[in-house]
């Protein structure tokens, strides 16, 4: 195990040096990393399988779509009362940019249900051209994958 000592100077200590000792390894930092970002990846796979849970909550040619059933250019805006697979995930992790992790649960989830789906389209192509229960499949699949500790 290595010990991993570190020297500065703290503001709280009047700029007095100080020692700060970590008795993890670097191979635990980084599986204490890895499982959280598993943990805050399957938060958001569960949420965004939430918001899609009815067929009036998703869509398909538009990221979102208000109540008129308009298409809106951004899955967090207030307006969107439903969304595609790539939009529920922006929804769900409030933010408009897709994370790799998301990406490759969903589109490996994808490759195995459905290997005839060369994701050309990639997610989105296949949320256009599948239906609801096809895309709560992947949702489900991604999520089961994302509770395995080997994400």
């Amino acid at each position: 195990m290595a010990r991993i000592l570190s020297r500065g100077s703290a503001p709280e200590s009047g700029g007095k040096n100080f020692e700060s000792h970590c008795t993890h390894s670097h191979f635990e930092v980084l599986a204490m990393w890895d499982e959280a970002i598993r943990m805050k990846t399957l938060e958001i796979l569960q949420e965004a399988r939430n918001l899609l849970s009815t067929p009036d909550k998703w869509t398909q040619n538009y990221i979102a779509r208000d109540d008129k059933n308009h298409g809106l250019e951004s899955a967090i805006s207030p307006d969107a009362t439903c969304w595609c697979m790539s939009g529920a995930v922006l929804k769900a992790a409030e933010t408009d940019s897709l994370s790799l992790e998301w990406i490759d649960l969903l589109e490996k989830a994808i490759k195995e249900l459905h290997p005839e789906f060369h994701l050309v389209g990639g997610i989105p192509g296949f949320n256009d051209t599948h239906t609801h229960e096809e895309v709560l499949r992947v949702f489900d699949r991604a999520i089961e994958s994302c509770k395995s500790p080997n994400l």
